[in-house]
């Protein structure tokens, strides 16, 4: 009876849709493993490198920017898989067009940025870090081609580039907290980390799939996207008040130091 069993285990496994499945699933459940782990040993010695004033900033403009880099997104990160699985045929239209309107909201969120930094007098280095935060959100707008491979279930490429760039990325802020850098080096982590996610999933896409220069920018996509997009705007970003604002709150009524040491 065991080896009946093992036998249709067997037979189960080697099913192409199967094997397909298992391969993306194993690649993707191990990159959460070494992310987990990367964020908890080099989270801690970040952490404890830049102290309670340092890691407050930091933490604290991630959180700013973040209750607004929703508008960067347009809601759209919950529409992409299903508008490729349903509309395959239109694939170059809807990463085109998705890509222009991802474009548009990250220089809509640099400007909201710039306006509230101007209302509530931010120091000039603040706003540079916030910055960084916004340029990361800029790379992470090719994160539609991440969606792309997920609706075409081939998850090992995005866990091939995000493994690599985890690996870089440790690397680095290792190398700045040996070499003592100031605060801005880890900022520039943030948006170097986004770059070479965007790098690594265009390689692949222009690898397996084709090239960017057949992406097209279409109206009627456009309007169908917003207009599905824009409930998930909303939702977005009262959840992202929920998450954020506890360290802007704490930041704005005490200082750096309380956000850094509640983070």
């Amino acid at each position: 009876m065991i080896g009946t069993l093992k036998n249709k285990i067997r037979d189960f496994t080697t099913l192409p849709g199967v094997r397909k499945y298992l391969g993306s699933t194993t690649w993707l459940m191990a990159q959460k493993v070494l992310s987990l782990v990367g964020s908890v040993f080099i989270g801690i010695w970040v952490a404890r490198y830049m102290g309670p004033e340092d890691y407050g900033i930091f933490n604290y403009v991630q959180s700013f920017v973040g209750i607004f880099a929703i508008i960067a997104s347009l809601g759209l990160d919950s529409l992409i898989i299903r508008e490729l699985v349903n509309k395959e045929t239109l694939r170059n239209e809807i990463l085109g067009t998705c890509l222009s309107l991802k474009i548009i909201g990250c220089f809509t969120l640099l400007l909201i940025i710039s306006i509230l930094a101007l209302f509530i007098s931010w120091e000039s280095t603040l706003f540079v870090y916030a910055l960084f935060v916004v340029l990361a959100s800029f790379f992470n707008s090719f994160n539609i081609i991440d969606f792309y491979f997920k609706s075409q279930v081939k998850g090992e490429f995005i866990a091939k580039v995000n493994i690599a760039v985890l690996i870089l990325g440790s690397l680095l802020k290792v190398l700045f907290i040996l070499t003592e850098q100031p605060l801005i080096f880890f900022f520039f982590v943030l948006s170097a980390e986004a770059f070479m996610v965007g790098l690594g999933l265009i390689w692949f896409y222009q690898k397996k799939v084709g090239s960017l220069k057949l992406w097209k920018f279409n109206k009627v996509v456009a309007k169908q996207l917003l207009k599905d997009g824009w409930p998930l705007i909303l939702t977005g970003f009262v959840v992202m008040i929920y998450m954020k604002v506890d360290q802007v709150m704490i930041q704005y009524f005490i200082d750096n130091e309380a956000v850094g040491q509640y983070a």
